[in-house]
């Protein structure tokens, strides 16, 4: 999903199965020698970042499980 912002709404049972998020971030423009202080010396800072690099990536969650009809 790549929206710029906003908002999805799923209504109950549009998605099957197992469904997980995972929040990323990544980078819309290139980033050329970045030392923010606080980046650990074995990578040798300052670094290079380019665009569509992922500088982030959050816990996944579940928002719709798979269920057992009995």
């Amino acid at each position: 999903m790549s929206w710029p912002h906003g908002r999805s709404d799923f209504s109950a049972g549009r998605l099957l199965n197992r469904v997980l998020l995972r929040p990323i971030i990544w980078l819309r423009k290139d980033l050329p020698d970045w030392d923010p202080g606080t980046i650990n010396p074995e990578f040798s800072p300052p670094v290079t970042l380019d665009r569509g690099d992922i500088i982030a990536v959050g816990v996944e969650h579940i928002i719709s499980r798979i269920t057992k009809i009995t």
